[in-house]
């Protein structure tokens, strides 16, 4: 007979009820101190809640308190498929400049101890996953699908094996494999195998592929999935974080496929507002960017200066300064304010000499031209040539050039 404290301790955790299980593991672990099976017992579940909260860390910690007081428990298959679980966890949460490879290595490795040591292990579906994961990771697609594939017909004691599976395959079918059909079926079936009772904030990121892979070549109909996914967070609600994933995705494939300059501009200020609030500065220097283009398109060239001033003032390291300088050029030079063209203008060309763009130095020429500048304005046209601008920009720079030119020659 299953004791009551340890099915109300598992209900908690069936329940994502993590703090009251943590404190309710805590206090049993006291009382039972020295109680060599109570104590395994009660870490045991504790390893099973620390890892669905992502603490691989004292997962090993606790693996290491129970195979000291059971050294024979170190080769258990559960035992083993825990320190995997935690070791590709600690390789998971390293940043992602440093990432600890010793760790995925040890994880793997462990998985395929399981895999030949205890073939009728009966949680080998989700051993098999995992170990699909880190072959991605690895960069062989084809060898993680096969795991996948076997995972799904394999026992599972974990009751999200299989629509995890589905979603890794239709990520492989379409980034690797390029078949957007049968990414569309595979996240299809991740949705339909996906249990009721398990967390619904999973879906979202399965939604959010789907709406990618339809914009391939239905865009309105990723929309109007993306409208029914903002809903269904909406009901959830669920985080912020989650809500401005839904937007930056909606934002792209509006932009990408060219959507009224007026939906752009409303989902980009809604993106902004929460990107704001979270501190998320890179998201918010996009949506201000996005902002100074229907601001240029609306003729509002004070609030289109505006928004890129914003970015400069508020991400320091945002990686397209060039844009931003092209921009406020734009902005300024329609607002009659050619010495402010000419100062953005002459800090592009002093950064980006090398792969600058024509129609900067077109801009500088137009804006020394009205100065007065005309020697300076011939050169600036001649960097814009020297640039191969096409037709017919081409021509209008020439005659521009030749126009200065005389007006620079000596009388």
């Amino acid at each position: 007979m299953i004791n009551p404290q340890v099915q109300h301790v598992q209900s908690l955790i069936a329940t994502y009820q993590f703090r009251a299980a943590e404190s309710a593991l805590a206090r049993h672990i006291h009382r039972d101190n020295g109680v060599d099976d109570a104590i395994i017992r009660w870490l045991s579940l504790r390893i099973r809640l620390r890892l669905m909260t992502n603490r691989p860390f004292d997962v090993l910690q606790d693996i290491e308190t129970i195979t000291a007081i059971r050294p024979s428990w170190a080769t258990r298959p559960d035992m083993l498929e825990h320190k995997a679980d935690a070791y590709f966890g600690v390789y998971e949460k390293s940043p992602i400049t440093a990432k600890d490879i010793a760790a995925r290595t040890a994880a793997k490795t462990l998985y395929q101890q399981i895999i030949s040591s205890y073939p009728k292990y009966q949680n080998m579906g989700w051993v098999q996953y995992q170990l699909g994961r880190i072959l991605l990771i690895e960069g062989m697609p084809e060898d993680a699908k096969s795991w996948f594939r076997k995972a799904l017909t394999c026992p599972n004691a974990v009751v999200n094996t299989a629509a995890f599976c589905y979603e890794r395959l239709g990520f492989i079918a379409y980034y690797y494999n390029h078949d957007e059909e049968q990414a569309i079926t595979y996240f299809a079936d991740a949705i339909d195998a996906y249990p009721k009772s398990s967390s619904p904030m999973w879906l979202l990121d399965v939604y959010l592929l789907q709406s990618t892979v339809l914009a391939e070549n239905n865009p309105h109909a990723a929309l109007e999935l993306l409208d029914e996914i903002h809903l269904f967070a909406a009901e959830l609600s669920v985080l912020d974080a989650m809500m401005v994933r839904i937007l930056l995705q909606r934002l792209s494939i509006l932009e990408h496929y060219q959507f009224g300059v007026e939906i752009i501009f409303a989902t980009a200020r809604e993106l902004l507002r929460l990107a704001t609030t979270l501190g998320k500065t890179d998201i918010a220097a996009k949506c201000h960017m996005t902002l100074a283009d229907c601001y240029l398109q609306f003729e509002q060239y004070d609030d289109a200066y505006a928004a890129c001033r914003q970015v400069l003032n508020s991400h320091n390291t945002y990686p397209f300064i060039d844009i931003v300088l092209q921009k406020m050029a734009m902005a300024a030079y329609a607002l009659g304010q050619y010495d402010v063209v000419v100062q953005h203008c002459q800090m592009y060309t002093h950064l980006y000499a090398d792969s600058g763009d024509y129609h900067v130095y077109h801009l500088l020429g137009n804006s020394l031209f009205m100065l007065g500048d005309y020697a300076s304005a011939e050169d600036a046209y001649l960097s814009a040539l020297a640039h191969t601008p096409p037709e017919p920009d081409k021509s209008n720079i020439e005659k521009y050039q030749q126009i200065v030119q005389r007006l620079n020659a000596p009388l």
